[in-house]
């Protein structure tokens, strides 16, 4: 088994084993700045002996939970890129272009683009001084109602120039409705 970075700046981690040259267990885990971090995520992908002119067929071990909406209890992963959802054509699986590592970005992606609304609302309840962790937000509206107060006024302004740099990339990934978010620096 190796240990291989997907992207150093972003750390995330990437286990491979390889089984056999049809097989591959993948392993995802210290997904710092996202959703999942501190998450350990299991993927067994099988090639088909028409790979790569066919995508791999992929299974996701859930533990029982449905932490994505790509990802089932049952361990589909639905995604046009593996041929389990629909897509544009250009989502779909192309030999000349397709990868695995396509794979887990468009899942990552699609988090954010369908999240991004609730991510800013827990940012800003959290530049507004709620205590890092007390926030759940779903779908746009911090559940309970109630915010426990606290946060240093640095910490409070840097959560408010992070957020611009997250609207900005959650608008480029193809997220509406984000600039109302916007803080001025």
């Amino acid at each position: 088994m190796c240990s291989l970075p997907l992207d150093s700046h972003q750390r995330i981690g990437q286990r491979k084993s390889r089984m056999n040259g049809k097989f591959w267990r993948r392993t995802y885990l210290d997904l710092l700045g996202t959703p999942y971090h501190d998450g350990l995520f299991v993927f067994d992908c099988l090639f088909p002996p028409s790979y790569p002119n066919e995508p791999p067929m992929v299974y996701y071990y859930s533990g029982g939970l449905r932490l994505n909406p790509n990802l089932y209890e049952c361990g589909k992963v639905c995604l046009s890129l593996l041929g389990t959802w629909t897509g544009k054509s250009t989502e779909m699986w192309s030999k000349e272009n397709s990868t695995m590592l396509q794979h887990f970005e468009d899942l990552v992606a699609y988090h954010f683009r369908n999240h991004a609304h609730d991510i800013l609302v827990a940012c800003k309840a959290y530049m507004e001084g709620a205590v890092v962790g007390t926030v759940v937000v779903k779908d746009g509206i911090i559940e309970g109602g109630k915010v426990e107060k606290g946060g240093s006024s640095l910490f409070k302004t840097k959560v408010g120039q992070m957020m611009n740099i997250l609207i900005t990339n959650f608008t480029k990934n193809g997220s509406t409705g984000c600039e109302q978010f916007r803080t001025i620096s």
